[in-house]
């Protein structure tokens, strides 16, 4: 089945986004959106170009059931209307959250507002895991900037080259906090 055949098999709520162009023109030209968007029905392609997301996240995202709005039309093929891109913007942003945790936060905002309370204390959670996140990733640069440093002064021949777990029985006294010991 040719691309204009399957736009006229598509759900009558909404309208195909325009073609990116003709042949090898597809892959260069940008997806332009209209003032019309919402009326659009957009691909996985094109509904990864609009979020950013690869198109197999976008993929994985609707079959883990985080888009609820997602249709599908006569051939079973994802279309993605403007609440959906909605939908793949919030999950986006929710990265470092599991998935099964997204998937409850969605399920909450189906719900309506009556859940506010709960989603607010998955964000709250959420928000605490970043900071610790976060705190130990300051801690890597922190280790990461030492580490140039010493790697610098080697370099410039001032300081032997204590990096190299190969050679600290040479440098016992430097590693000694992390030095391994048979019992």
């Amino acid at each position: 089945m040719n691309r204009r055949s399957r736009i006229s098999s598509l759900p009558s709520r909404g309208k195909r986004a325009p073609i990116f162009g003709s042949g090898s023109q597809r892959n260069k030209t940008k997806l332009h959106i209209s003032t019309d968007y919402k009326f659009y029905m957009h691909t996985v392609k094109e509904a990864a170009l609009l979020t950013g997301l690869t198109e197999h996240a976008v993929r994985y995202y609707t079959d883990k059931g985080l888009v609820p709005s997602i249709q599908r039309n006569d051939q079973n093929i994802r279309l993605f209307d403007a609440e959906s891109i909605n939908w793949l913007y919030g999950v986006k942003w929710q990265t470092g959250m599991p998935i099964e945790v997204i998937k409850k936060y969605v399920d909450l905002c189906m719900e309506g507002d009556s859940t506010i309370p709960e989603r607010s204390e998955i964000m709250m959670e959420h928000k605490k895991a970043a900071l610790v996140q976060l705190e130990e990733a300051k801690q890597r640069v922190a280790h990461l900037e030492e580490k140039t440093i010493l790697y610098q002064a080697i370099l410039e021949e001032r300081t032997p080259d204590t990096t190299n777990p190969g050679k600290w029985d040479k440098f016992r006294h430097t590693h000694r906090d992390v030095f391994y010991k048979l019992s």
